[in-house]
């Protein structure tokens, strides 16, 4: 639980899962499942790419509006 929001950690359906760190798979799930990161397409999140300064933005955007910080 963070910020009073329950995370989900089921695993989704992530087509290149096998090349996303384990320590990061369970965040990677949570964030997945609140909408916050939606991925590139064709179930891909391509997490051996930089983020750009948008694509960062645009996460940043969703968990302020997902989670309700202030």
């Amino acid at each position: 639980e963070y910020v009073g929001v329950e995370l989900n950690y089921t695993a989704k359906d992530i087509a290149d899962a096998n090349t996303i760190n384990d320590y990061a798979l369970n965040s990677v799930n949570a964030l997945a499942n609140a909408g916050v990161v939606k991925g590139v397409g064709d179930g891909k999140f391509m997490p051996k790419n930089s983020g750009l300064r948008a694509e960062v933005a645009v996460i940043l955007y969703r968990c302020l509006n997902e989670f309700k910080i202030n």
